[in-house]
Order: C-alpha cells, then structure tokens, then sequence
C-alpha cells in the first residue's frame, strides 16, 4: 500500500507511473526488502545535468523529487543516508537553475521589450493626476476607518463601552476625512 503512495511529481502518463510504483514493490517484496543502489543510481543518472531550457529542468526535477521521496522512506533503500543526501543536492542544484532560467525566460523579456521601447523615444505616461493624489492621501484615511469599524462591532460584543465610544469618535473623524479628501470629489455618475 505504501509504493501506491509515491508521488506523481512528473505527472506521466498514467502507465509510466505504475511502472515506477511496480518496481519499487518488486524491490521491496524481495528477501532483501531495500531498493539497492545499482537501480538508484540507474534511475538518477543523467538527472544531476544542470542545462537545458526551462522544460527540461522542470522534467529532471519532478523525476529527482520522485525518487527522493523513495530514498527517504524508512528501509526502503540500500544506503539510504547517501541516497537522501544526493537527491537533495541535485534538487537544490536543479530548482536553483530553474528559477535561473524562468528569471531569464520571464522577466529579462519584459526588460528588453522595455528597453527597445525606450530607444524607440516612447513617452511612458506616469503622471500622477488629482484624482491620483486624491486616492492616496485617502488611503489614510480608509485603512484606519476599515480597522475602527471592525474594532467598534468588536467592542460592542465585548460590551466594552469605553472602548466603544473611544473608536466611534475616531470612526466619525476618520469618516469626515474620507468624505472631504475622497466622496465628495467622486463623479457625479458615482454618487448614491
């Protein structure tokens, strides 16, 4: 029951898995009930390649992970701490590439689209109009109002009463700053 519950990191198609799942059992029903190194090291080999494109990393890391968690099942494994300690280091070494080369894939191609754009003489409108200003400094005033409402509603169930008309003159404060620096410079198609 156990070797069913290896992880399908690789998401194979659905018979390779098995094939994994079955020689794991064959192993661990034989007289010597381990995995031994020789098939370890068969199954790893070539994995420990830090090149390829993104695919291809991510390939070799879903197989590394699958047999990492074998290696560190309980006697599962012949030298199982050797086992346990390589497929980490070539883990740890693959997801460092991968994040690597997403960062190449993903981000460097928005710095050069962004770059050519700039030697193209394009004009990046980043202004800040009045209604811009307008909704930052409100930001100020709405955080504090969203915890004073919350908090009021709080002590009303605790029936701490001080502490209730404490945060209700806060809330009114914090609600005429919101209507005179927010409401009532909204659209005319906007107000209730």
């Amino acid at each position: 029951w156990e070797c069913c519950q290896i992880p399908d990191f690789e998401k194979k198609a659905y018979g390779q898995h098995i094939n994994v799942i079955d020689k794991v059992f064959q192993f661990l029903s034989t007289r010597k009930n381990r995995i031994p190194s020789t098939f370890m090291k068969e199954q790893l080999k070539g994995l420990e390649k830090d090149h390829g494109n993104v695919d291809l990393l991510s390939h070799r890391l879903s197989n590394v992970r699958t047999w990492s968690y074998v290696a560190n099942k309980k006697n599962w494994v012949e030298n199982s701490d050797y086992w346990v300690q390589l497929t980490k280091s070539i883990e740890d070494k693959l997801s460092d590439k991968l994040h690597e080369e997403l960062t190449k894939s993903f981000i460097d191609k928005k710095i050069s689209l962004l770059s050519r754009s700039l030697k193209q003489d394009l004009v990046l409108n980043t202004e800040i109009n009045e209604e811009n200003k307008r909704d930052i400094i409100s930001i100020f005033f709405a955080v504090p109002w969203q915890i004073t409402l919350f908090l009021t509603g709080m002590m009303i169930v605790l029936k701490q009463w001080s502490n209730f008309f404490i945060l209700l003159s806060i809330f009114s404060l914090l609600s005429i700053g919101l209507y005179w620096f927010w409401f009532r410079h909204l659209s005319k198609e906007v107000k209730i």
